[in-house]
C-alpha cells in the first residue's frame, strides 16, 4: 500500500524479492462479492463504480497504510485465480493522471486492461496536438507566458509553471 497525493490509497502486488523494484499497480477489479459492503464504504450504488480506478478500489476494500506489507496470499487480503482472458481481449494503454510525467513515460503502454468490462477506466488515446497561432489570438494560457530563455534551457513549454 502507498499514499499519493496525500490522499488516495493504492494497492501495489510486489513482483520481487526486497531490494528489488517491481510491483504491479492493481487499478480496478470486478466485484463479485461483499458488494453491499463496498457500497457502504465507497457511498456508492452502482456496480461499475466501486472499484474502477486504483483508489476507488481500495477505499471498497477498506484498505491503507495499516495494509502495508500485507501477504496478498491470504487470509485477509489475497489474489487468486480468475477466469481466463483471451489475449485478444486484452488492451493496453498509456498510464492515466500521468499527463506530467516526462516522456517516454507518459506514453509507454504499461496498463494493461480487459477492453470490454465495465469495471475498468477506458484506456486513453494519446493526445492530438493542434497547431496555432496562440500569440496572435491572445486568449489562453501559452499568450500570457513569457518567452523561452535564448539559450532554450529552463523551460520546456510555453505555458506558465504552477
Amino acid at each position: 500500500m502507498y499514499l499519493t497525493y496525500g490522499m488516495h490509497h493504492l494497492l501495489n502486488a510486489v513482483t520481487e524479492r526486497e531490494g528489488m523494484p517491481a510491483a504491479v499497480l492493481i487499478r480496478a477489479l470486478e466485484p463479485m462479492e461483499g458488494i453491499e459492503w463496498m457500497e457502504e464504504a465507497r457511498g456508492v450504488r452502482t456496480a461499475h463504480h466501486l472499484a474502477s480506478g486504483p483508489g476507488k478500489l481500495a477505499q471498497a476494500f477498506g484498505l491503507d497504510l495499516a495494509w502495508n506489507r500485507a501477504d496478498l496470499t491470504g487470509p485477509d487480503l489475497w489474489i487468486e485465480p480468475g477466469a481466463r482472458v483471451p489475449d485478444r481481449a486484452v488492451r493496453t494503454s498509456a498510464r492515466i493522471g500521468c499527463q506530467n510525467v516526462p516522456e517516454p513515460w507518459a506514453t509507454v503502454p504499461w496498463r494493461f486492461y480487459v477492453a470490454e468490462s465495465r469495471h475498468v477506466t477506458p484506456g486513453r488515446a494519446a493526445p492530438k496536438l493542434v497547431v496555432t497561432n496562440a500569440r496572435r489570438i491572445g486568449n489562453n494560457r501559452a499568450s500570457r507566458a513569457r518567452p523561452l530563455e535564448p539559450t532554450g534551457k529552463g523551460r520546456t513549454r510555453n505555458t506558465p509553471s504552477r
